[in-house]
């Protein structure tokens, strides 16, 4: 019997399955509204306070088995709950159903070296300045990875990578030929742009490079941290790569601003300046004090400086002013999205030893590019040892979700937050980092008010338009889909 009735399928539950309710915390959204909020994953839903309690009651049991004779309501609450990953079928969620697996995201470090002398620079070490990453590793990581996945993005990065194009030329065509048996690789660089040339140009839109420029805005003041040792002006490469490549830069590039005290003000003109110039998208990093950033601390940004930015950008997004991708406020409505966030950083927990992997020019492998810290760095230089690192950060998200993070509904989000910052301003990983903590609740808290209240649901619609979504969850035209109305 049993047998028999599992290959019945309602929606996506099986008769026989069993469910229970996910661990979860509640969002008082006002209005006898709540975000109900997976504890251990992405999964949420909006809904009234008396909805909420009728689903605690039918999950009161310890464990449900699906059956058609529940009845057409409870059904259609079931399969709410399921698809929005706040259900548990047979020690499973959906999350871990529909994405088992992501493509590896491995950084690699071309070299230490920079023709830039920025002084705010993350990732800046003398041990590294006159290196080079090993080919043969990178080599022999790239088949490592392809063998265990059905792909990879490959990001090239520094210094400058592009100081040593030969050498990425190698990386590219020996990964590309890798990439049998239907993988695939997707290629991608961070460079200042001053290394372009039309080999160069035409080379990375032969391998469909994504490109992410770096500029802080459009003035030299705005840039005053970003100084090129030959005495060029960044501003001026900027505008000359403008007129020469332009078409390429339009299709390919987005501009990654790291964001102080220096571009703050000026940070909206900018984007609606970029807009102008037919860029895609533009990537807000605030500056860290990682490696030179010590010795800028005065023009770190607060966080109540980001979020008043943030809230400017926000307005000109619903104003309709700002159409191009801000990623730093798409990065959040994708999360709540996607059931499994793209962005590794705001992953819960992060993607760190996980699915993100980075060599850096002295052939170390790391765990994370944000800050060159020995709790990133693999023992004994073994890829395999991944998942020792990887279960120092679960450790610490179980620290953090009973401890400092024990009372914040939105901990299944944000996982206690970004372990980098809390080392690299707390010097100790089981604390709070304050400018990711606070910035992610108030962007949390808005969205789910947004979503709760606004038929329109403007942030969604903008985030759909920038991505081309087909999610049916970010229609702002469909105001019946609210989730597990039940």
């Amino acid at each position: 019997m049993n047998e028999v009735s599992r290959e019945k399928f309602v929606g996506n539950i099986c008769v026989g399955d069993k469910l229970n309710l996910l661990p979860h915390r509640l969002l008082q959204l006002g209005q006898n509204k709540i975000a109900v909020i997976s504890e251990n994953n992405s999964g949420w839903c909006v809904t009234d306070i008396d909805n909420y309690a009728h689903i605690k009651e039918f999950f009161s049991q310890q464990e449900i088995i699906f059956d058609e004779s529940l009845g057409n309501k409870k059904i259609s609450l079931i399969n709410s709950l399921w698809d929005f990953n706040l259900l548990e079928k047979n020690g499973t969620h959906l999350g871990k159903i529909i994405q088992p697996f992501t493509p590896v995201l491995l950084v690699l470090k071309i070299t230490g070296n920079c023709n830039f002398n920025c002084s705010y620079c993350y990732d800046y070490s003398e041990n590294r300045v006159s290196k080079t990453i090993s080919i043969d590793k990178v080599k022999e990581t790239i088949l490592f990875i392809l063998l265990k996945n059905r792909g990879m993005n490959l990001v090239f990065h520094g210094g400058e990578p592009l100081l040593h194009f030969s050498l990425i030329k190698e990386i590219v065509e020996f990964a590309a030929e890798a990439a049998t048996n239907k993988k695939h690789i997707n290629f991608l660089i961070q460079t200042n742009g001053s290394m372009f040339n039309k080999e160069i140009i035409t080379f990375l839109d032969k391998y469909n490079f994504g490109v992410g420029l770096s500029l802080d805005g459009m003035s030299e003041t705005t840039n005053a941290h970003r100084t090129v040792k030959s005495g060029a002006s960044c501003l001026e490469i900027f505008n000359k790569n403008i007129k020469e490549y332009g078409d390429f830069l339009r299709r390919r590039s987005g501009v990654v601003c790291t964001l102080s005290k220096r571009n703050l003000e000026d940070f909206p003109n900018f984007t609606l300046w970029l807009q102008d110039l037919g860029f895609r998208g533009v990537t807000l990093s605030p500056l860290s004090i990682a490696g030179k950033g010590i010795n800028v601390i005065n023009d770190l940004v607060s966080p109540e400086e980001y979020i008043k930015l943030l809230t400017i950008l926000i307005n000109m997004v619903k104003s309709k002013k700002i159409h191009i991708s801000v990623d730093s406020i798409n990065k959040f409505v994708s999360s709540l999205v996607q059931l499994r966030p793209s962005d590794l950083c705001h992953a819960n927990p992060c993607g760190a030893g996980d699915n993100f992997l980075l060599i850096d020019a002295t052939g170390n492998y790391r765990t994370c590019d944000c800050f060159y810290h020995d709790y990133f760095l693999l023992d004994n230089n073994d890829i395999n040892l991944a998942l020792d690192k990887r279960s120092k950060i679960l450790d610490r998200v179980e620290h953090m979700k009973n401890h400092d993070c024990s009372n914040c509904a939105i901990f299944g989000f944000c996982g206690g937050g970004c372990t980098s910052e809390a080392i690299a301003r707390n010097g100790i990983d089981k604390t709070i980092p304050e400018l990711s903590c606070k910035v992610k609740k108030f962007f949390y808290e808005l969205l789910l008010k947004e979503f709760a209240f606004d038929k329109e649901r403007p942030l969604f619609a903008y985030y759909a338009r920038c991505s081309k979504s087909r999610d049916p969850r970010v229609k702002p035209e469909d105001d019946t889909q609210e989730r597990a109305r039940g």
